[in-house]
């Protein structure tokens, strides 16, 4: 999952970072990078994985990397995730509580 979840954060940074450049339009995009997103609701209702487990294993994954991809589209991929309303204000605590 947390692999899953890695290759996930990657996929919307290179999107964010192709509009950036002006490589993209993103209204020609066929899969805009919100839309990415989907795997967390698979994960939560499909899978039955709690959602304090799924941040837990996207944090312990996406920050043993390229920290720049994260400093530049990490906090644009969180925003999206909250826009989204999977989670509770409480699974996002207790998620980072697990990484601590």
């Amino acid at each position: 999952m947390g692999g899953q979840l890695k290759k996930n954060f990657e996929s919307y940074a290179m999107k964010m970072k192709a509009i950036d450049d002006g490589m993209v339009d993103p209204e020609e995009e066929d899969t805009k990078p919100e839309e990415l997103l989907s795997i967390y609701e698979e994960f939560k209702t499909r899978n039955g994985k709690a959602p304090p487990v799924i941040l837990f294993q996207l944090l312990s994954k996406i920050f043993d990397e390229d920290m720049t991809r994260v400093e530049n589209y990490f906090k644009g991929y969180l925003d999206a995730i909250v826009a989204k309303k999977i989670f509770k204000a409480q699974d996002f605590g207790e998620g980072i509580s697990k990484v601590v």
